[in-house]
């Protein structure tokens, strides 16, 4: 006599899921000039899902600007998925979420888009107390930082990851500086910035 086996599929309804259980990370950066916005799904989670990116100015109106028709989550391991916005709004503080239909909304993730220009930024440029570095750096790799007054080194910082860096500028004095980022892999972004003391 043979046995058989049989395997039963059990569905669930997923209301009773948390939007905390369902998602592991959820994170917003600029990438180049789109914002990415990264969502792991939590292992032991197999349910599928479609999902929209959602945008807002003001942060409390919405609208969708991408979408993923359907997702689902590994039994064993943790899923990755990326959504974009291709056309984010320049110079001016963004704010994004994902609804996720009936597990709700995630957080809102806020994040200032700076357009680039040949891959990096540098502003406000003049500045005063402060300088942003923003650069496309896809691959987070390390880099290193120097700053040059009159052919000088200022200031120097290595072993830094990310795609921005943001540089105290308080207690410098007027006038203009040269930048060097300067990846491990030896790729490098050169440029400059004047600070402006009232």
């Amino acid at each position: 006599m043979k046995v058989g086996y049989f395997f039963i599929l059990l569905f669930f309804s997923i209301s009773g899921l948390a939007q905390q259980d369902f998602i592991s990370a959820l994170r917003a950066d600029q990438m180049g000039n789109q914002v990415r916005i990264e969502l792991v799904i939590s292992a032991g989670i197999s349910y599928c899902v479609g999902i929209d990116l959602e945008r807002s100015t003001d942060g409390e109106n919405f609208d969708v600007i991408d979408q993923i028709a359907g997702i689902c989550g590994g039994s064993e391991f943790e899923e990755a998925y990326s959504l974009f916005d291709e056309t984010p709004i320049p110079n001016q503080q963004s704010y994004y979420r994902l609804n996720l239909g009936t597990i709700g909304r995630s957080e809102t993730l806020p994040i200032f888009f700076v357009p680039l220009k040949d891959g990096i930024v540098t502003f406000p440029n003049p500045a005063n107390t402060l300088v942003q570095f923003k650069f496309d750096n896809p691959e987070n790799r390390t880099f290193q930082i120097e700053v040059f007054k009159n052919d000088q080194l200022y200031y120097f910082k290595s072993t830094l990851a990310g795609n921005e860096y943001s540089l105290n500028t308080e207690n410098y004095p007027q006038g203009t500086y040269h930048f060097k980022i300067t990846f491990e892999s030896g790729s490098q972004f050169n440029g400059k910035f004047v600070l402006v003391k009232s």
